[in-house]
């Protein structure tokens, strides 16, 4: 494939949705491009606005926060490991509304108390903080939706 060829390939997989650099670099290693390249590559796809990583972030973000009910640590740990820059990551989680969080942990808690079984409280308690942990909820939103949770 020609320049061009390769520019055209990689902009329509970037049109088609949000990709991070790290995405696309991955794509073209694939094609056998050679690493200056990709970085010429990734620096135009930028400038012409395929790429951007702030808005990759958000997207990311809305979309697990809304459809996987990811908490913000996990969201952020997964966006790290994705190479985008700490200062990108914390914009980006700052659009989560804390309102519309804590009910949706809230929301996520008594679902998985519904179908918890446990013989103690304490026990009960300590399943559903471990749920909400391993979603990516942090300690204070999670003793917060607890105030709120009703437990038998």
């Amino acid at each position: 494939m020609e320049k061009k060829e390769h520019y055209a390939y990689v902009a329509s997989y970037c049109a088609a949705a949000e990709r991070c650099k790290q995405e696309v670099a991955e794509r073209l290693k694939k094609v056998a491009i050679s690493s200056d390249e990709i970085e010429e590559y990734l620096d135009l796809l930028e400038q012409d606005g395929y790429i951007n990583e702030l808005r990759y972030a958000q997207a990311y973000v809305r979309d697990k926060f809304r459809f996987n009910k990811w908490g913000k640590i996990k969201i952020s740990y997964m966006l790290q490991s994705k190479g985008l820059p700490s200062f990108t990551i914390h914009e980006a989680l700052g659009e989560i509304d804390p309102e519309s969080y804590l009910e949706t942990l809230f929301a996520l808690l008594q679902s998985k108390a519904r179908t918890t079984k446990s013989t103690t409280l304490s026990d009960k308690k300590a399943k559903l903080y471990r749920f909400a942990a391993s979603r990516g909820f942090e300690s204070e939103a999670i003793q917060r939706a607890f105030k709120q949770l009703t437990l038998e």
